[in-house]
C-alpha cells in the first residue's frame, strides 16, 4: 500500500465491483484512464508465476475496467483505496525478478491413483508422470486431485500425465508431421514415418512460456527403432519445434549410453549429440560431470533390486533454462516401495 494512505484502505461499492475471492481474467493490458473519477484497488496473486501485489486504477462505473489486467492473472480483491493524488507509477516491485519453478518427472510404475500423495512433500509446481492412469477414467479422488491436467496413453491404465499445481497451467501442443530418409535405392515403407507412429510423447507449453516434451519411450524386441529409436525418429520430425530458447525434454527414455551399438546411427550417444546441436543438454550430466554410461546416481532398479541399477530417466534443457537449475534424484530406500524408478526433481530459475 502506498505510504500515507493506510487509513483510506477500505471496501466500498462492492455491488459494482468484482466479488471478493479468486477470479481469473484474460486481458492483454492494464487499464489507465484518467477521464473518470479515480479509485485504486489492490490485487494480490500471480503474474507469470510471480507472487505480487499491484495497486492499479479503476472506476466506480464499469466493472469491466477492473478486468483489463495482464493475461492470466489470478487475484484476490483485498480492498479499495480512493484518492486523487496517488498515481500508477508503482505496479509491482517483484514483476521483473526471477523465481523458481520446481518440476518432478517420475515413472510411477502404475497405480498412481494410490501414490500421488507421496509427492506432496515436494510442493512442486509441475508433475510429469509416466505410466499413470487417465484420471478421467479413474477414482473421484484422483480426478479431483488431478485438476486441469493433460494425459495421453494407449490404455486408460498407463500413459503420460502432466499435472500443473498451484497457479500454473499447461496447454497441450498439437504437433504432427512426417519424415522420410532419402538418397537410398530402397523403396521400403520403413524409410518414412509420422508422429502418430511413435510412442509415447506429449508436447505441451507451460503458462510461463516454456515449451516442454514429456517422454516415455516404448519398444518391442521385434522393433529395430525401439526406445531411443522412437525418440530419434520423433526428433527428426520435430527438431524445429524443439529448437527454441526455452525448451525442456523430460521423462523416461529407457536408454543409456552403455547400450550403444556401433552400427546404429540412432544409438543413445548419437541422439544426445543431436540434441546438443539444437542447444539441449542433460541437466544431470552438466551438474554431476558424470560420463554418459557411468552415472553414479541410478534412476531405475531392474526388478526393484539394488544390485541392478541403471540411469534411464533424463532432463534436457536449453542454456536459457539451465542457468541456476538444480536437480536431485530420489533415494532408493524412500521410493523403491512405490516404484522401480526414482523421481527426478529439478528447479528452474525463470
Amino acid at each position: 500500500m502506498p505510504s500515507g494512505y493506510a487509513n483510506d484502505y477500505r471496501r466500498r461499492d462492492l455491488g459494482k465491483l468484482p466479488p471478493l475471492g479468486t477470479q481469473q481474467y484474460r486481458h492483454p493490458s492494464l487499464y489507465s484512464s484518467t477521464s473518470l473519477p479515480r479509485q485504486y484497488f489492490c490485487i494480490e496473486g500471480h503474474i507469470n508465476g510471480i507472487s505480487t501485489k499491484i495497486w492499479t486504477l479503476t472506476t466506480e462505473e464499469k466493472e469491466t475496467t477492473h478486468r483489463q489486467l495482464c493475461e492470466n492473472i489470478k487475484f484476490k480483491i483485498l480492498g479499495y483505496l480512493r484518492t486523487e493524488e496517488y498515481s500508477l507509477k508503482i505496479l509491482s516491485k517483484s514483476r521483473n525478478r526471477g523465481y523458481a519453478v520446481k518440476i518432478i518427472t517420475w515413472n510411477c510404475n502404475g497405480g498412481f491413483r494410490k501414490k500421488y500423495h507421496s509427492l506432496d512433500c515436494f510442493d512442486a509446481d509441475l508433475l510429469v508422470i509416466q505410466e499413470c492412469e487417465d484420471p478421467a477414467q479413474s477414482t473421484q479422488d484422483y480426478r479431483t486431485w488431478a485438476g486441469d491436467y493433460i494425459w495421453i496413453g494407449e490404455s486408460k491404465n498407463k500413459g503420460i500425465g502432466v499435472f500443473p499445481r498451484k497457479d500454473h497451467s499447461v496447454e497441450q501442443l498439437k504437433w504432427h508431421g512426417s519424415f522420410k530418409i532419402t538418397g537410398l535405392c530402397s523403396t521400403s515403407l520403413s524409410l518414412s514415418w509420422s508422429t502418430s507412429d511413435l510412442r509415447l510423447f506429449l508436447p505441451f507449453r507451460l503458462s510461463n512460456g516454456i515449451t516442454a516434451l514429456a517422454v516415455w519411450t516404448k519398444g518391442r524386441e521385434s522393433q529395430a527403432f525401439g526406445y531411443i529409436g522412437q525418440f530419434w525418429k520423433y526428433l527428426q520430425i520435430h527438431r524445429t519445434e524443439l529448437a527454441g530458447d526455452r525448451t525442456m525434454i523430460l521423462g523416461d527414455f529407457n536408454s543409456n549410453a552403455q547400450w550403444d551399438k556401433p552400427d546404429r546411427w540412432w544409438s543413445h550417444s548419437d541422439t544426445v549429440t543431436e540434441l546438443e546441436t539444437i542447444g539441449l543438454l542433460s541437466l544431470y550430466h552438466q551438474q554431476t560431470q558424470d560420463k554418459p554410461g557411468a552415472e553414479t546416481k541410478p534412476t531405475f532398479y531392474l526388478q526393484k533390486k539394488h544390485e541392478k541399477p541403471y540411469h534411464i530417466d533424463y532432463v534436457f534443457l536449453t542454456s536459457a533454462l539451465s542457468k541456476g537449475a538444480k536437480l536431485e534424484v530420489g533415494r532408493y530406500e524412500q521410493w523403491i516401495p512405490l516404484s522401480d524408478h526414482m523421481p527426478i526433481t529439478f528447479e528452474l530459475k525463470v
